[in-house]
């Protein structure tokens, strides 16, 4: 081989060298800002997912918080009812037990006067 054959071969080879160098210098770029992206994105989930978990946390203490005040609401419905409950049976008693004293006085001054006339 000559020495300008073996010249030409080197000087190939060391653009072929250059070449695969800046290619390799680029793919290393890419892979890098590919990496940041990786790396944005996966920032951006945890936030989302610390943002979804803040707001289940609100979701349920409200939830806990509005049946706690349901259950109060229905106690407090309950003690009226019973209450009003109570008023009504002793008024619809005494009331009957009027009408009953009524009644065996009328009966007892009818059957008063039926006997006094009767002698």
């Amino acid at each position: 081989m000559s020495t300008t054959a073996s010249g030409s071969d080197h000087d190939i080879l060391v653009e072929l060298v250059t070449t695969q160098k800046l290619n390799h210098q680029a793919v290393l770029k890419e892979i890098s800002g590919v990496q940041s992206d990786i790396k944005e994105v996966k920032n951006g989930i945890s936030s989302q997912i610390a943002e979804h978990h803040l707001r289940i946390q609100v979701l349920e203490s409200f939830i806990q918080t509005r049946a706690t005040e349901n259950k109060i609401k229905e106690w407090d419905e309950a003690t009226v009812w019973v209450r009003d409950f109570k008023r009504t049976y002793l008024m619809v008693t005494g009331f009957i037990g009027l009408v009953g004293t009524v009644i065996g006085y009328f009966m007892n001054n009818l059957l008063n006067w039926i006997t006094a006339k009767g002698t």
